[in-house]
């Protein structure tokens, strides 16, 4: 019944909808835990008439149904979108073009250019910044800016990190808020709120976007859901944490597990690798 059900699942091509539905569904299995995720993935079933004792079967078990919405999460990816390969912090990623899955990293990178607008203004003339909070920021970067590119990373990443922690309750009254660099000067923020700093800095002192990421993790220590930066340079990938000031290298950073990540050219979708291997090994 099982193996059936995931072959219907993957049997025809579907229309670019369907994979971001999945992938959705996929994001809330990690981010809000399986009852969410088997609402959504409810509403998948019924959109392609996936029958009901086949649904009742699917959602006894986490694993299956996570197994079936990532068979359909590759399944109906989109001519065009990359296939899916080794990722990030030990995962299978695949990349997405189209970001309206993702709202709220959707709307900030609809602000990113008067973002840095705004910030290049003020890194040409320091009469440019709108306050003492953008003055400082202008220094780091001045100060950093005489220095290898290494030592840069390094201060953008002090500064940013020397920042206050606050939740976004606290800071905007809103239970999730994904907070542009220049609020971020004002009032500071969480997790995800330092990496979109850390992001635009660190963008702004030479380093192509394509080759910095935010990354959303379930952090396995903790519990919770948390946010880092991923930076790709020469070959390799280095995570820089507002919990600690040292950047490490991907294979020494073992509490995360990557949900999404993302740029401005892309989002990618991130699977377990023991998640794959129970896939492959359990598919005649």
């Amino acid at each position: 019944m099982l193996f059936g059900t995931i072959r219907f699942l993957a049997s025809d091509e579907k229309p670019h909808p369907m994979q971001v539905q999945y992938a959705h569904c996929v994001r809330l299995f990690f981010g809000a835990g399986y009852n969410v995720c088997y609402t959504c993935f409810a509403g998948v079933a019924k959109s392609v008439n996936l029958p009901k004792d086949s649904v009742k079967m699917i959602i006894k078990k986490p694993l299956i149904l996570v197994v079936a919405l990532f068979l359909g999460l590759f399944a109906y990816a989109p001519k065009g979108d990359a296939a899916a390969r080794d990722g990030l912090l030990r995962t299978v990623e695949v990349k997405r073009t189209e970001a309206k899955s993702l709202p709220k990293w959707a709307a900030l990178v609809k602000k990113l250019p008067d973002e840095r607008k705004l910030f290049k203004a003020c890194l040409t003339s320091e009469a440019a910044c709108p306050d003492k909070a953008y003055v400082a920021w202008r220094d780091l970067m001045k100060a950093a800016s005489t220095k290898p590119q290494e030592e840069q990373i390094r201060r953008i990443n002090r500064y940013v990190n020397s920042w206050p922690y606050r939740t976004d309750m606290d800071a905007w009254n809103k239970p999730e808020y994904w907070a542009a660099p220049s609020e971020f000067l004002k009032k500071s923020g969480d997790a995800e709120d330092f990496a979109i700093m850390k992001y635009l800095s660190l963008s702004l002192a030479g380093i192509a976007p394509d080759n910095l990421r935010v990354v959303v993790v379930r952090d396995v220590l903790r519990n919770k859901t948390h946010a880092v930066v991923a930076l790709y340079q020469n070959g390799r990938v280095f995570i820089l944490d507002n919990l600690i000031d040292a950047i490490l290298p991907e294979e020494s950073v073992l509490q995360y597990a990557p949900i999404y990540s993302v740029n401005e050219q892309a989002h990618w979708i991130h699977m377990q690798q023991e998640l794959k291997n129970r896939v492959t090994s359990q598919t005649p």
